[in-house]
């Protein structure tokens, strides 16, 4: 058993619990936007295992070529919940803010986008033999721009997050993850796949991941929204 990766979702779980009691009207949202979006973490990793990195799990569960483990889930679930509450602090600091209700539509209708995006995901890593963490990228902001060309306001809180979840990974290794496992990128990221580019000896695409992925779950959460009842 390796502790490792948990470790690091541990890190992920205490700010998601802080972000969401802070956002004390959007809890059931934030908790909501997390479990809808976990599963993408180890339904990503039939791919990720595959070219980009290898983390080493409490216990691994195999379902034929398919290798995943309960930090897959637990860190997709804390790290969209981040996203979600920071992209409501956001926008209540522009003034941006509605209040919606998340009703089981929102639900239906981000199972569709999630349809569409291992669709597309399928179809760049097998037809077009595209890396795993690049084609997710490349999904995730042309998502985004969609989003943004329907629903503009989305935009501005989305950038911000972007950057601050780029900065939130960023310092999660550096400050945190770093000083525990000094040889955890050797040991885990598949290099010779990679661009080569490092800040700090983190991969530049953990960072470019995390700043797409704050750029989409926020505003997509929000159009996904779009035309429910006000929350009471």
């Amino acid at each position: 058993m390796d502790y490792t990766y948990l470790i690091g979702v541990l890190y992920s779980l205490f700010f998601w619990i802080f972000l969401f009691f802070i956002n004390s009207n959007n809890r059931k949202n934030i908790l909501l936007t997390s479990l809808v979006c976990a599963p993408a973490g180890p339904l990503s990793e039939f791919w990720n295992l595959k070219d980009y990195w290898s983390p080493t799990y409490l216990f691994k569960i195999a379902i034929g070529q398919w290798v995943f483990g309960i930090e897959d889930y637990l860190f997709a679930f804390a790290f969209s919940g981040i996203c979600y509450g920071i992209y409501i602090l956001i926008t209540k600091q522009i003034g941006s803010y509605v209040e919606k209700k998340y009703t089981w539509f929102v639900s239906v209708k981000l199972m569709i986008i999630g349809i569409i995006f291992f669709v597309l995901m399928f179809m760049l890593t097998n037809y077009l033999k595209m890396n795993s963490v690049y084609a997710i990228v490349t999904i995730l902001f042309l998502l985004s721009i969609i989003i943004f060309i329907l629903h503009p306001i989305t935009f501005l809180p989305s950038l911000v997050t972007g950057f601050i979840m780029a900065a939130y990974m960023f310092f999660a290794y550096w400050v945190f993850y770093f000083r525990l496992f000094p040889h955890l990128i050797n040991d885990w990221w598949n290099h010779e796949f990679l661009s080569g580019l490092y800040i700090l000896n983190i991969p530049v695409e953990e960072i470019i991941w995390s700043f797409v992925s704050g750029l989409f779950i926020g505003p997509t959460i929000t159009y996904c929204m779009v035309g429910e009842n006000t929350s009471v």
